[in-house]
């Protein structure tokens, strides 16, 4: 019996698969112009049932609607065979403009231009531009305050030849502006960044666009990240706006270790740096770097960089630094800075500030391209960076720097004008999911009457040019051009390749010299840090590569905490 139900149903099944419809649809005209115009439109034309098959010639009456045939509409659907449907359907004039009346005060973008019509302000809008007008109109009076408003078109009527002619009508709700603003999870995050950054405001008025805007804007903050986006309670008398926020430790420590080939001594030298970065450890934003070099032949590099922004809750933040350099036994160097920054509401920093060199030659010899000098210079910086923050191996998508300095170098009782320019641009391409290219350009150029040799820029090794020494080349003028090709195995894992191209000039000792290095790397993030080592062998350009001078790059970054200050627990209210 069981046996006999299952042939049964099987049959019933096969049965109604042999049999179930495919409708077929065309759409036609009775009138040859109308027909030509609807053979240009794609619609389906197969359905299973005929409610699909009515629903199509619906929205085709929707979509010829909407770009000017307002009357079209449907005559009659009738089956011409067993499967088989025409729908014939009636286009009549088509509509090209409707000219708009009530917006002398409303400025849309691309709908300023104006008609006069028996003495009135008239818009020209295309019937295809009807729903972007409506969307932009939105916009404009939800950025004024007005989130629930609504509009329409009124007093339609025919206007000339083929157009239209209509008042538009806009519902005013009460203006809304920000009575509250709510943190839920950090709760000493810094007021000023909701002031400056995002222009929150209690007062101000509520636009939803740049709540959207400010949510992308934090996320932009490297030292906290949102649990989620940002939610508006309005009630009837007041709008809150709640952010949900969660402090990141973002203290870091950068570790380096270099190895390369001695051959007059026949060993390896060890080189690297230590690099401490401080991020928002006392709830202000602020950063704090201390940077320690060791290169060969006793050369010893000291940094500190200090960053406060939003000093005094003003839109200005102040950037102190210090840079000590021993150069072997030839010179000891002391450069100071103090900038006055300003960083605009779409990341753009720009600097102000004086910055102060003094060195002292050493050397027990006298060497006349060695002095000692004092340079002042007044400087100019514009930064800006962005974050990928869906990337944990590559989390800079972009950034850029350019410095500007003028100053006098004061050495031997002579005076001497100099313009000095660094630039740092960074730049991610990403081809697919797991390929991307990496591009760094690197500049600096010191313009002078005269070159000393403890004034020059230096360069080489892990952070600039691969397959050299740390520093180990000095330069009146260099670019770089460093790239890496990178493919990721996994969320974790990376290799990439190594190519880097430079040019430097030394006009102390009449060099001018293009350089190359090239190798490969890989890299791993761990619960620790990030970990990569790189392998790369640097030459002249007119020379070959010899692997016996390669370098071996090793970087460590760990991210840890210096005080816990985040209770996730409480809430912090701005009213």
């Amino acid at each position: 019996m069981k046996i006999k139900n299952k042939l049964f149903l099987l049959f019933v099944l096969v049965f109604s698969i042999s049999f179930s419809q495919n409708l077929t649809l065309e759409i036609y005209s009775n009138i040859g112009q109308e027909n030509d115009i609807i053979s240009g439109i794609n619609y389906n034309k197969n359905f299973d049932t005929f409610e699909e098959l009515k629903n199509e010639v619906d929205n085709t009456i929707k979509n010829l609607q909407k770009t000017g045939f307002l009357k079209a509409s449907i005559n009659q659907i009738q089956q011409i065979k067993n499967n088989e449907y025409l729908a014939e359907i009636s286009l009549k004039n088509k509509i090209k403009y409707i000219y708009v009346l009530g917006l002398d005060s409303i400025p849309l973008k691309g709908y300023e231009n104006y008609k006069i019509i028996d003495g009135k302000k008239t818009v020209k809008l295309s019937i295809e531009n009807i729903q972007d007008f409506f969307k932009k109109l939105n916009q404009y009076t939800s950025k004024n305050g007005f989130p629930f408003n609504s509009a329409k078109f009124v007093n339609i009527k025919s206007f000339e030849l083929n157009n239209l002619q209509a008042e538009i009508q806009i519902n005013y709700e009460k203006p809304r502006e920000i009575d509250k603003i709510v943190i839920k999870g950090y709760e000493k995050f810094p007021k000023s960044y909701l002031k400056h950054l995002t222009k929150y405001k209690i007062g101000k008025k509520f636009d939803m666009e740049q709540v959207q805007q400010s949510s992308k804007l934090l996320n932009q903050l490297v030292f906290i990240k949102q649990t989620k986006n940002p939610e508006i309670l309005f009630t009837a008398d007041s709008t809150s706006i709640y952010l949900y926020i969660e402090k990141l430790k973002k203290n870091s420590f950068d570790g380096f270790i270099g190895f390369s080939n001695d051959e007059s001594e026949n060993n390896i030298q060890l080189q690297g740096y230590l690099d401490f970065e401080l991020v928002n450890n006392f709830n202000f934003g602020e950063k704090i770097e201390f940077l320690y070099k060791s290169e060969k032949n006793t050369d010893r590099i000291l940094e500190t960089n200090i960053d406060l922004p939003y000093i005094f809750k003003s839109p200005i933040g102040i950037n102190l630094g210090l840079k000590l350099t021993k150069k072997d036994s030839s010179f000891v160097s002391n450069e100071q800075f103090a900038n006055f920054f300003y960083k605009n509401s779409n990341n753009h920093k720009f600097s102000l500030g004086l910055r102060s060199i003094n060195s002292d030659e050493q050397l027990e010899t006298p060497n006349n391209n060695f002095q000692d000098f004092k340079t002042v210079f007044k400087d100019f910086q514009y930064e800006f960076i962005e974050f990928n923050l869906e990337s944990l191996l590559f989390p800079v998508k972009q950034s850029y720097l350019f410095k500007i300095s003028q100053g006098n170098r004061i050495s031997d009782n002579q005076e001497n004008k100099q313009v000095y320019a660094n630039m740092d641009f960074v730049k991610i391409f990403d081809f697919g999911f797991k390929n991307s290219l990496y591009i760094n350009f690197k500049s600096e150029i010191l313009e002078s009457d005269t070159y000393l040799s403890n004034e020059l820029s230096r360069f080489g090794g892990a952070k600039s040019i691969r397959g050299f020494d740390e520093n180990s080349l000095f330069s009146n003028k260099y670019f770089l051009l460093i790239t890496e090709y990178r493919y990721e195995l996994s969320n974790t894992i990376y290799i990439n390749s190594i190519f880097d191209i430079g040019n430097y000039e030394n006009k102390l000792i009449n060099v001018y010299s293009n350089i190359y290095g090239v190798g490969i790397g890989v890299g791993l993030l761990t619960k620790g840090g990030l970990f990569s080592i790189n392998y790369a062998a640097g030459s002249d350009w007119e020379d070959k590569i010899d692997t016996k001078n390669a370098r071996i790059h090793i970087n460590f970054r760990s991210f840890f905490w210096l005080f816990n200050l985040l209770d996730p627990k409480k809430t912090q209210i701005f009213t």
